[in-house]
């Protein structure tokens, strides 16, 4: 579920972007954690239709960012989505094996919105979650395009060519035929226990 990317001589503190993506190919906002003790203002320049931005003093995805996007955003978003379309009445949450994720609080929520919760395996996830299947690569590879190290650089220039880079990075990546294609490469949608079985087998070898 994260993404982080750095790209500078000059050491930088993390910038952590967490997404949720759905296997029709939709996505719900993006989670930005910025290292830093209030949001710089550079970061607010992102669209909030398309990301939440928060901070956090180590840049990083903890147990604390991912409870607040978990019980504040993302299990009401899915219910909402879900009555909304009558798609089924029960919703399916893929999440890595991160000890961030393993929390009675979220379970007892998500079984309040009728969400069930499923866990990777360690080592797997680039096998088996869509994320890391080619929705994360198509964003780091673009990000490495269009990221532009300053010629005079300041912070404030980094920040204001990592946001840039962001937006352009994000949208190439969550189009809807990328995210279905990768569900379909990670066997979850359609389900094909058969290509899963013959994956997963050709990469032990």
């Amino acid at each position: 579920m994260r993404a982080s990317y750095r790209n500078t001589v000059v050491p930088q503190p993390n910038i952590t972007l967490t997404m949720c993506c759905s296997a029709t190919g939709e996505q719900l906002k993006a989670q930005v954690i910025v290292h830093a003790k209030t949001i710089p203002q550079e970061f607010k320049r992102l669209n909030d239709g398309l990301f939440i931005t928060t901070y956090y003093d180590c840049g990083g995805q903890t147990q604390i960012t991912f409870e607040a996007q978990m019980l504040d955003y993302i299990l009401p978003k899915n219910s909402e989505w879900r009555m909304k379309n009558a798609a089924s009445e029960r919703s399916l949450l893929f999440l890595d094996s991160h000890a961030s994720r393993m929390n009675k609080k979220l379970n007892r929520k998500a079984i309040e919105f009728k969400i069930d919760i499923l866990t990777f395996p360690s080592h797997t996830t680039h096998l088996l979650q869509p994320l890391d299947c080619g929705i994360f690569s198509t964003l780091k590879q673009h990000l490495r395009r269009v990221f532009l190290i300053p010629v005079r650089w300041t912070a404030l220039l980094y920040r204001q060519s990592i946001v840039n880079a962001l937006i352009s990075a994000h949208k190439a990546a969550i189009q809807n035929i990328i995210i279905r294609n990768y569900f379909k490469k990670a066997s979850i949608h359609p389900v094909n226990i058969n290509a899963r079985r013959k994956y997963l087998g050709e990469s032990r070898r």
